[in-house]
Parts: structure tokens; C-alpha cells; sequence
């Protein structure tokens, strides 16, 4: 092979390298995004569960207080 087609090839393979360099790097960023937007999500899911928790209970309450101004209600009619 010709010197200049050599010099050629390797400089080529030594782009390919620095780009795979690159990318591996920029995969590496990629990961640790991921990682922390499933650290974010999962205190989001912390937080509906909360609240989830709270309107149940608020739910039962309400409901209770209802029976209660049903049952006043009942009795003052009478």
C-alpha cells in the first residue's frame, strides 16, 4: 500500500476513536440523567401516595360528618 493511503486510514481510525471517545461519554451523562430522574420520579410517587393517603382519609371523615348531620337532621324532624 501506498504511505499516503496508509497515513490516510489511520487517520481515520484515529476520528472513529476520538468519536467513540466522545460518545461513551456522552452515554455515561445519559445514564446518570436517568438515574436521577428516577430518583426525582420516585419522590413524585412518594408524594401521590401521600396524598392519596390523606384524601382517603378526609373522604372517611367527610363521611362521617354527614351521617352525623343526617342522623341531626332525622331527629329534628321529629
Amino acid at each position: 500500500m501506498n504511505e499516503n493511503v496508509e497515513n490516510l486510514i489511520l487517520v481515520q481510525l484515529r476520528e472513529i476513536r476520538a468519536e467513540m471517545s466522545e460518545m461513551r461519554g456522552d452515554i455515561g451523562g445519559l445514564r446518570s440523567d436517568i438515574a436521577g430522574a428516577r430518583s426525582e420520579l420516585g419522590d413524585v410517587e412518594q408524594k401521590v401516595d401521600g396524598l392519596s393517603t390523606i384524601l382517603m382519609l378526609l373522604t372517611g371523615h367527610v363521611h362521617g360528618i354527614e351521617l352525623r348531620v343526617e342522623a341531626l337532621e332525622v331527629n329534628s324532624r321529629k
